[in-house]
């Protein structure tokens, strides 16, 4: 029998905005995630009730807010949710588009349990595939100075943190959640590139971010298993 490998990060921001919905999907997403991806949604829910209340123990959340993008934002931000979180698996982005080094260390030395992950390039920056490739290499390498723990990867991309990894250019717990993915069945939206989330996760990544698929499915729990197993399976021959 397979092991679920928890490898999705469910983003509830594309969810109706209605809290009781959320709360549910992710109460009942838990056996099949490792936790929910909020941006929008967590100041619509409540960061106390969302985090101290509704979750299931060992829910993770990736918290991906717009107006936090920034260090001197982030750290402001991370200490609101360390005051009600301390021990819940957190991760936050923070962006690595005109960074300082220093305030990146700083943000990485005052992270308490929580996981920093760098946020490598806006995708208004990737006029051809070669400049990503660069960006996400130099910004990776920005992220393991500073001392944060991952970096989130466009799907097309995490080939190259993969391999920086196998090289030894970057440490083997290095987080990298692929972003963008799309299964065969599903509409591309605004990706020109198809990636499915087993190829992210064969290609080298640790977690692979799904929103529309499952939120906008009229079963969401059932296309959430499916999605999960087909992870599950590509996480573990990844693996070997």
């Amino acid at each position: 029998m397979l092991t679920i490998c928890r490898t999705i990060f469910l983003d509830v921001d594309d969810v109706p905005h209605q809290d009781r919905m959320r709360i549910s999907l992710m109460e009942n997403a838990r056996p099949w995630v490792a936790g929910a991806k909020v941006g929008d949604a967590i100041e619509e829910i409540g960061i106390q009730r969302l985090f101290m209340y509704h979750i299931p123990e060992g829910m993770a959340f990736l918290v991906d807010q717009k107006d936090a993008d920034t260090p001197d934002r982030a750290v402001r931000r991370m200490r609101k949710y360390l005051a009600y979180s301390p021990f819940l698996p957190t991760f936050m982005t923070v962006s690595g588009v005109s960074a300082d080094e220093k305030k990146l260390e700083s943000l990485a030395a005052a992270r308490g349990k929580m996981s920093i992950i760098l946020v490598p390039f806006l995708s208004s920056e990737l006029m051809e595939r070669q400049l990503g490739e660069l960006l996400l290499a130099r910004r990776a390498l920005l992220a393991k100075r500073c001392g944060l723990q991952g970096i989130t990867c466009p799907a097309p991309f995490v080939r190259i943190a993969s391999a920086m990894k196998i090289k030894g250019e970057l440490p083997v717990e290095f987080v990298i959640i692929a972003t963008g993915t799309r299964s065969l069945d599903v509409s591309l939206h605004n990706h020109a590139v198809r990636v499915t989330p087993e190829k992210a996760l064969r290609d080298g990544a640790t977690h692979v971010v799904i929103g529309r698929e499952v939120t906008k499915a009229s079963n969401p729990l059932k296309v959430l298993e499916e999605l999960a197993m087909r992870c599950s399976a590509a996480r573990s021959a990844a693996m070997i």
